[in-house]
């Protein structure tokens, strides 16, 4: 609990994630246009308001592993389920609302990190389509342009995999 106090619910950290947008977006070669129109989305689906395109495109990072989950490489809500109460946060927090809000703080929380991500590979997909690749290729260079410039706290050491799962 305090690990996950000390960074999901903390106001600090929250601010400290949307400070360094500015600075993800400049290492990811990014603006705030290709930021908007990543994170929009997002944000219809935390409002309920997905339109079929929007599911779509998440389904299709998804299958790239774009998307996963979350921006963690798919480890975050796992780090946060197995790290704290031994896997049982759900079943200590009884009241739905209140677990509902978790989620969606939680989501809140990795928010700059993967609208950055998918940002970068749309600009460069596009950009590679736009020179004439073909497409399999674009999606190629476009997934590995997002992972070197992007964070991608999936392909971390194993050090600090480790780490990330202690108490503090």
């Amino acid at each position: 609990i305090v690990k996950k106090g000390h960074t999901v619910y903390s106001p600090y950290m929250l601010t400290r994630q949307f400070m360094s947008l500015p600075v993800l977006s400049a290492l990811a070669r990014v603006g705030p246009t290709d930021v908007a129109r990543a994170i929009t989305p997002l944000l219809r689906k935390a409002a309920g308001s997905q339109t079929a395109t929007d599911i779509a495109k998440e389904l299709r990072y998804k299958s790239l592993g774009l998307y996963t989950g979350d921006i963690i490489g798919g480890m975050f809500h796992q780090d946060m389920a197995n790290s704290f109460l031994l896997g049982r946060l759900d079943g200590v927090i009884q009241n739905q609302w209140i677990r509902n809000i978790n989620t969606k703080w939680q989501d809140l929380y990795r928010t700059p990190d993967l609208a950055v991500r998918i940002a970068s590979f749309e600009k460069e997909e596009a950009r590679q389509l736009a020179m004439g690749t073909t497409a399999k290729d674009a999606e190629k260079a476009g997934l590995d342009f997002a992972n070197k410039w992007a964070i991608n706290y999936g392909a971390v050491p194993p050090g600090v995999r480790f780490a990330r799962q202690m108490p503090f």
